[in-house]
């Protein structure tokens, strides 16, 4: 709300410029720079001079906003500018912001049904009215101010959507109840997002042929709409057409948009079910690399990418993955040690033992690391060097009979 308000007075600026002095020409410059001390100062100069000029005080009410110490010199100020000029709209807004910053939600919504009033064609005032009555869980008003919206602008995406999220906040309707609303509100105002939510919802009550229709028409109407397509490649899974469940997650891995966390935890719990990897080991193959090439720096997928190849008795290319991650994320102790591991495990003591040297003189002394350093010299057969890192470990626990 704080950055808002900032933004909010810069947009504004322009049109509290006209017939001012020098001084508060300078004022709104340096504030506009970023030179708060200094706009401070010329703003109580100016005030000084001209204690009728309403975009001053305006101006250090903004500033003292910026402080929870000097809040109340805010609101005192946003007051004088409005008591000046009691029908300027931004001032009025810009102190309904203010209150709502400061949890004065009462004051809030008493300011923004008066804009309302006086201002009926201005949406903005609408939502940040709706956010304001959420805030007093006054449910039954922020539906009435919806409707207003929707009566000024039409139905929309975000109208429809909001209007379920309300009516699911309060308590009085049933999950059938709700989703009946969305489909009915669908038939006017079609979107690829509510499509698809209908299609999850048939989907989750096992009624495949709605699902899928649903989910066609999302398609339809944006044919890059992943989720979509994830939803899709589900029901095509449950058909046991697993050709069609292929393509269509391909298209999901290679959405960018799409976070490659819930790719990653797609994937991972995917890959640990052997019998499907069994059935279809080049198309899941494909499906990790379509994440991979689609988020080649994610620690995430990287690992898993790593971990996959590492099962399908590819360690060659699992530790060039995990060798990568480790380079992508210096600062990770833990992607270091999924590569230092995956080095023990192949019996690859040569890469081993200066891995274990860059990552112990980054990150310090750490047990487990030496004690992988330790067993791959002795495995070389280079004792001297074994002992040293055994040594060494015992030190740094001379009481623990177990290490000794």
């Amino acid at each position: 709300m704080r950055k808002f308000l900032l933004i909010f007075a810069l947009i504004v600026a322009p049109l509290l410029c006209i017939a001012q002095s020098h001084t508060y020409l300078d004022a709104l410059q340096a504030y506009q720079m970023g030179e708060i001390a200094e706009a401070h100062s010329l703003f109580i100069n100016e005030i000084k001079a001209n204690p009728d000029n309403d975009a001053a005080h305006f101006y250090l009410a903004m500033i003292y906003s910026a402080s929870e110490n000097t809040h109340a010199k805010a609101e005192e100020e946003f007051k004088k500018a409005l008591a000046i000029d009691p029908n300027n709209y931004w001032y009025k807004y810009s102190l309904a912001l203010f209150y709502a910053e400061t949890e004065r939600i009462e004051l809030t919504t008493l300011l923004l049904e008066e804009l309302i009033e006086a201002f009926p064609k201005k949406s903005e005032l609408y939502f940040t009215a709706i956010n304001a009555y959420l805030n007093k869980n006054d449910i039954t008003k922020a539906l009435a101010t919806l409707d207003k919206i929707e009566g000024k602008i039409g139905k929309n995406e975000m109208i429809g959507l909001t209007r379920m999220d309300l009516m699911s906040k309060q308590g009085n309707y049933t999950d059938k109840q709700l989703y009946d609303y969305l489909e009915s509100y669908y038939q006017d105002c079609q979107s690829p997002r509510m499509a698809t939510m209908l299609g999850d919802r048939y989907a989750s009550l096992y009624n495949d042929s709605l699902s899928m229709f649903y989910y066609n028409q999302a398609i339809d109407i944006d044919q890059g709409y992943s989720p979509a397509y994830y939803g899709r490649a589900h029901v095509f899974q449950a058909l046991r057409q697993y050709d069609r469940y292929f393509e269509d997650m391909s298209v999901f891995m290679k959405d960018p948009a799409i976070s490659p966390r819930l790719k990653s935890e797609y994937l991972n719990n995917l890959t640990e079910s052997s019998q499907f990897v069994m059935a279809f080991p080049e198309e899941t193959e494909q499906m990790v690399l379509d994440a991979y090439t689609t988020h080649p720096k994610d620690e995430g997928i990287t690992t898993m990418a790593g971990v996959f190849f590492y099962r399908m008795d590819k360690p060659h290319y699992a530790i060039e993955l995990m060798k990568q991650n480790a380079d992508n994320h210096p600062d990770n102790l833990e992607v270091a040690m999924q590569y230092l591991m995956l080095l023990y495990y192949q019996k690859l003591w040569d890469e081993l033992i200066p891995t274990c040297d860059r990552v112990i003189e980054r990150f310090g002394y750490n047990f487990d690391i030496v004690q992988l350093r330790g067993i791959a010299y002795s495995l070389k057969e280079d004792y001297e060097s074994a002992i040293r890192d055994f040594k060494l470990i015992a030190a740094s626990a001379p009481k623990d009979s177990a290490i000794i």
